[in-house]
């Protein structure tokens, strides 16, 4: 009898999720109501969300500049928002009494499933959000199980060149880092900032990890190579894009990486 009354209440919760009508100003926001199921509640977002070519939604400007004009015209029953939008004018959108909820974009693995089930509960899907979130936990547990050295190895990690920019503590990236069982050189606690690679040579790390698309990821190779420094190059959207699947897959192909030149 449990098993049928809960079977009933996941088919009204996702029924009720299904009549909202949504935008999302966010791609991490985006990628986080298809992992929920809820893509069909969308009708808006962002030109920088990753969506299927199959599904057609409307694109409502970017990350800073976004269409305030055009998100009123679409009446939604409300606006998902992130930390990244904080200067989009989203009052502008609350005077004509739009609702705007604003979810903070996690910094490790545990502020990221929060995020996530706080974003399921505004879909009121929470049942399934955690769901998700236990089996993610499951996995996380496993990768946080695996031996790691009695020294770490030191990673830099580079996001951006000319200027050279790298990520702090305060990072998802460098959450990554630690659970894989190494640690990021840099100890500034902001997120992301400019660095010089002179101050990297005086201490040199044991690995450059490069999360730069391809082409740019291969020049930037040849800058660290000529120093003798190792480096490995790796896919931005799954390092970027701080959801709980993208952060279990990026520290497991970072661990690989360590045990590849033998620093796990």
């Amino acid at each position: 009898m449990k098993r049928i009354l809960l079977i009933f209440f996941l088919i009204i919760s996702v029924s009720f999720a299904a009549r909202l009508r949504i935008i999302s100003l966010s791609p991490l926001i985006t990628e986080q109501v298809f992992l929920l199921g809820a893509e069909n509640t969308l009708i808006g977002v962002t030109s920088y969300c990753r969506i299927p070519s199959s599904i057609k939604i409307e694109k409502i400007g970017n990350i800073v500049e976004i269409n305030h004009e055009k998100i009123i015209l679409l009446k939604p029953d409300f606006v998902l928002a992130s930390d990244i939008n904080i200067n989009s004018r989203l009052d502008r959108l609350t005077t004509a009494n739009i609702k705007v909820y604003t979810i903070p974009e996690g910094k490790d693995f545990e502020s990221i499933c929060k995020s996530f089930l706080e974003l399921a509960r505004i879909l009121n899907l929470t049942k399934r959000g955690e769901t998700l979130v236990k089996e993610w936990e499951r996995e996380y547990k496993l990768l946080k199980s695996e031996k790691t050295p009695l020294k770490k190895p030191k990673i830099f990690i580079v996001v951006g060149t000319k200027p050279l920019v790298t990520t702090g503590q305060n990072s998802f990236i460098s959450a990554i880092v630690n659970t894989a069982g190494a640690t990021n050189i840099v100890k500034e606690k902001l997120a992301y900032l400019r660095y010089s690679i002179e101050k990297i040579l005086k201490e040199p790390p044991d690995l450059v990890l490069i999360v730069l698309p391809e082409e740019e990821a291969k020049e930037e190779k040849k800058v660290w190579n000529k120093f003798g420094i190792k480096t490995e190059s790796v896919e931005p959207d799954i390092f970027s894009i701080a959801t709980p699947p993208a952060f279990l897959k990026a520290t497991e192909i970072l661990s690989d990486i360590l045990k590849k030149h033998k620093l796990k």
